[in-house]
């Protein structure tokens, strides 16, 4: 069928190359393509001549027009508009689960995963156009610029031993082992870096020995301890993440984890901590001891005063805690530079760009618009989808930010979410995390202290249960 200016309201979806040239396939009107393509406009001869189609006309054209040109009519038209971005988000996540399994960095699959989805929602011109919204979107600038200066700052930290002088001045003024025990990977905590448990585990030893803590005890005390303060803590990449992601302010989200901070942490005290022997430090509350120790906290002081209490930007808040931090330590030309060059500065913008780019195909492409229903018919309960989905993830990736970056653009999808739910989502994220042998501090804890996983497990569910519950209860009260 050759096309005539007296259909000039139909879409050129292609054409179909044959014996005598090229034809047009069945057309069809379909409201996911971008481009309105005039029929008329197209100059038949210029086609047969030339044997190719437009690049304009491919780059209009989704992989639902191309499988109707390419002979696959009735199985395009019997299929459900909704079913090949559905399937294309299936595969997306496979991919993403596939490369971080495989070490790849979480930002770079995520980037990979986001093309696969575009190829079976969206056009050529489409991904094109989602890509480059993506990457120039002032929340993308925004998350980018604050993750990285989050990555100095925790460098820096490390290469001027900051770190080590808050540790000393907690173990001068505080009396009780089983406090410092605690303590001790929650300050190394503010280090997130991969495999970070690593920093803190030569000293619970020594204090888990002082209070008769097994193997097991010292990798659970190791471990929960460090992360319990990621639930609460506004530096955390994965809160900021959740916080862009989701649109809602870090404080309000803190406002629904404070009170399941404080169940893991009462979780974790009856479990390990209490059990154990009960011993007393030699103190020296010298003032000097409260000076250091404010001192060294003092940068983060300053990014969440500014953040929290003033309202300003989190990019800038962490800013100028970077600059407070330097002015501090004024450190060494080769220190400073030895922190720069680290691999974790670009691993971390990768993440983030990764991340923000696979949350806008995720928006634009619509692809659980088919599912909602189910939400909102009550076959699928919201509370139990942000409970195991992300908890899963969680355990699968063992990456929090890559977790949450699936989660939330594909909860957001399905229901309406609210910063009760959000808390949800990031505790149960967490909870998966923390007990994944993917998770790299996890392998290196149970490594260092020859633990055996099976065992390390006795003590994680336990507790991991009980912070669930305590967020499922605090869901169900507040969310709508």
């Amino acid at each position: 069928m050759v096309a005539t200016r007296s259909q000039p309201d139909l879409r050129l979806i292609g054409f179909n190359h044959c014996d005598y040239g090229y034809k047009r396939c069945e057309p069809r009107r379909s409201p996911k393509l971008p481009m309105e393509v005039s029929v008329a406009s197209i100059d038949q001869s210029l086609l047969v001549k030339t044997g190719h189609i437009p690049r304009t006309i491919v780059f209009s054209m989704s992989l639902t027009d191309t499988l109707m040109c390419l002979g696959f009519n009735s199985m395009t038209q019997e299929m459900s508009p909704d079913a090949l971005p559905l399937i294309g988000a299936l595969i997306a996540f496979a991919l993403v689960l596939f490369l971080v399994l495989r070490k790849v960095n979480i930002g770079i699959a995520l980037v990979l995963g986001s093309f696969v989805l575009g190829i079976f929602a969206l056009t050529p011109q489409g991904i094109v156009d989602a890509l480059a919204a993506a990457v120039t979107a002032r929340a993308t600038l925004e998350l980018v610029t604050t993750v990285g200066i989050i990555t100095i700052i925790c460098l820096v930290y490390e290469e001027s031993g900051m770190i080590r002088q808050m540790m000393e001045s907690l173990e001068h003024l505080i009396a009780d082992g089983r406090i410092i025990a605690a303590l001790t990977p929650a300050v190394f905590g503010l280090l997130p870096v991969l495999g970070g448990a690593l920093f803190s585990a030569p000293l619970v030893e020594t204090e888990g020995n002082r209070l008769g803590f097994n193997s097991e005890q010292k990798a659970y005390d190791n471990l929960w301890f460090r992360h319990v303060v990621f639930l609460i803590y506004p530096l955390d990449t994965a809160l900021i993440t959740a916080s862009y992601l989701s649109g809602f302010t870090i404080g309000a989200i803190l406002l629904y984890q404070i009170p399941i901070f404080l169940v893991a942490v009462a979780a974790g005290y009856l479990i390990v901590i209490h059990p154990g022997k009960s011993t007393r430090n030699v103190v020296d509350r010298d003032i000097r001891w409260v000076k250091r120790l404010v001192l060294s906290f003092l940068p983060i002081f300053v990014a969440l005063l500014l953040a929290l209490g003033f309202g300003a930007q989190l990019y800038l808040s962490v800013l100028a805690a970077l600059i407070v931090l330097l002015l501090m330590v004024t450190p060494a030309p080769q220190e400073l530079g030895r922190a720069l060059r680290k691999r974790l500065i670009p691993e971390m913008i990768a993440t983030a760009f990764g991340i923000m780019i696979f949350r806008y195909f995720i928006d634009v492409s619509r692809v659980f618009d088919s599912v909602s229903p189910l939400v909102g018919n009550g076959v699928v309960s919201p509370v139990v989808l942000s409970t195991l989905f992300p908890a899963a993830l969680g355990f699968l990736l063992g990456v929090p930010s890559g977790a949450i970056a699936l989660s939330i653009p594909l909860l957001a999808g399905m229901y309406a979410l609210t910063p009760v739910m959000v808390a949800l989502i990031y505790t149960s994220v967490y909870m998966g995390h923390n007990i994944s042998p993917m998770h790299l501090c996890f392998a290196v804890t149970c490594q260092y202290f020859k633990t055996r996983v099976s065992r390390l497990y006795r003590l994680f569910l336990p507790a991991a249960l009980m912070v669930l519950a305590a967020a499922i209860a605090l869901t169900l009260l507040f969310y709508p």
